[in-house]
């Protein structure tokens, strides 16, 4: 007996290809939305990163302009994204420490910086010895 009647088999090879299309369609579309998440992962902590940085620059302002500043806590300052955190504080009679740290989204960056300063008190001069400076983060 001879079967000369395919078209069934047609069906089942474009039923097969259809599937294997979408399947591969589906781990394309999941590869690009793991690709998203680490993208913007990385641009939260890129932007936390340099929130926390800019902390560091604003405590350095303020010890540049007055070197007592009083340590603990600073306001916080919120950005469109996120915010800054800044600490400041003492090691005894040998310098500061400024502890920035920039929030953005869900990451964190924080920046410990320890400045060894020597105060000279002939009117509003400073010398903030930069040579020394340990950044660890």
């Amino acid at each position: 007996m001879v079967i000369t009647n395919r078209r069934g088999a047609v069906l089942v090879v474009v039923m097969i290809s259809v599937s294997v299309l979408l399947l591969l369609g589906g781990v394309f579309l999941h590869c690009a939305l793991i690709e998203f998440t680490i993208a913007s992962n990385h641009q939260e902590n890129t932007m936390a990163y340099y929130a926390a940085e800019a902390g560091v620059e604003l405590a350095y302002a303020l010890l540049y302009k007055d070197p007592s500043f009083p340590s603990g806590n600073l306001e916080l300052i919120f950005l469109e994204d996120g915010f800054i955190e800044i600490v400041l504080g003492e090691i005894e009679g040998s310098g500061r420490v400024i502890v920035s740290s920039g929030y953005v989204g869900k990451a964190k960056e924080t920046l410990t910086v320890v400045i060894p300063i020597d105060f000279t008190k002939n009117g509003s001069e400073v010398d903030l010895n930069l040579d020394n400076l340990d950044l660890s983060f």
